[in-house]
């Protein structure tokens, strides 16, 4: 009888229904396809590049390259550190705008690996968004959340190089090919984006004094109700019919600039500078690596440098060519 009770109280292990086999069948068929056609393009690849390769001898292939100094590549290696640094500030600055408080570390590891993939993979920002929704999501953040993060996060691309790219535009406007026909030149398109962004950094700096502002009133709001609340019997009638409710704070201009939500929609004037400053890092560490281990320096300054390597970098993102393969050279070898 004991052991009729403990067969009874055991739990029963869950039944799953088994997998049809046609379905593994076909999973397997699918993986050893993608394998397949992965190794047959690298064939074919190989096919193509090995014949033409056979011309050139040995000195031939390496006569064109020149191995830049050990201070070159000390510095190129330090200034790729500085960029990816600053890449993983991105979802950092956007956590801090919407004020959404998370574990840093995992912050920092899915803005990092959402800068290092999404370039090469092509279609930069559909592909950065999906790693993001991908990693936030199976953490527990809401997806209005993640949009936001991803908006924020592209808006900080662009402000960053309307300012960081068009103050080198500005200093150093590069020629166009004739064949390129602009309403206004490099020059006018720096100060273009550099007025862009003063005019961003204004408005900022507004909302934040509208912030200031409306928390000042709201401090004086409660001061006076918790005053009348300690002097005024608590009766309906009376707030229903008080003079607080048509007094000058309540048809304030701010109240209107507060429903608006101006205050809400721009971020703080430190987390715009932020974005400033996190761009320059990104973009300027990538540029100071190249521009060292091409070493240029005696041919060509930085800034003006790096006004190139900007508009060769805007060119691929905006091919939606993974990596920007043969487009980024196409401009830098133009200029």
């Amino acid at each position: 009888m004991s052991r009729l009770a403990e067969l009874i109280e055991m739990p029963r292990p869950i039944s799953r229904p088994a997998k049809p086999r046609l379905t593994m069948r076909w999973s397997r068929i699918t993986t050893v396809l993608q394998t397949s056609l992965g190794l047959l393009l690298l064939g074919f690849a190989l096919a193509i590049v090995v014949p033409e390769l056979a011309s050139y001898g040995r000195s031939g292939l390496w006569q064109g390259v020149d191995w830049p100094t050990w201070d070159g590549w000390a510095g190129a290696i330090a200034a790729t550190l500085l960029s990816y640094g600053a890449i993983a500030c991105y979802d950092l600055l956007a956590f801090r705008y919407l004020d959404y408080a998370f574990d840093r570390r995992k912050i920092c590891f899915t803005g990092l690996l959402t800068y290092s993939l999404s370039p090469s993979l092509g279609l930069p920002f559909l592909s950065a968004g999906a790693i993001r929704y991908r990693f936030y999501g199976s953490w527990g953040i809401p997806p209005v959340t993640i949009a936001q993060i991803i908006v924020f996060s592209n808006a900080t691309l662009w402000v960053g190089l309307c300012g960081v790219a068009g103050l080198s535009f500005w200093l150093h406007p590069l020629p166009l090919p004739p064949r390129v026909a602009l309403p206004m030149t490099v020059g006018d398109l720096g100060r273009l984006g550099l007025a862009i962004v003063g005019l961003y950094l204004g408005l900022c700096a507004w909302s934040d004094r509208i912030r200031v502002d409306r928390m000042r009133v709201d401090r004086v709001q409660d001061d006076r109700k918790r005053v009348r609340r300690a002097t005024t019997p608590w009766t309906k009638a009376h707030w229903a019919t008080t003079p607080w409710t048509t007094s000058k704070w309540a048809h304030s201009p701010w109240t209107h600039i507060n429903r608006a939500s101006i205050d809400r929609l721009l971020p703080s004037f430190p987390v715009a500078s932020g974005q400033l400053l996190t761009f320059a890092l990104d973009w300027g560490g990538a540029a100071l690596a190249l521009y060292l281990l091409l070493e240029v320096p005696s041919a060509l300054s930085f800034s003006a440098f790096f006004g190139i390597y900007a508009l060769a970098m805007v060119i691929g993102l905006l091919s939606t060519v993974p990596g920007g393969l043969g487009v980024l050279e196409t401009v830098m070898l133009f200029f």
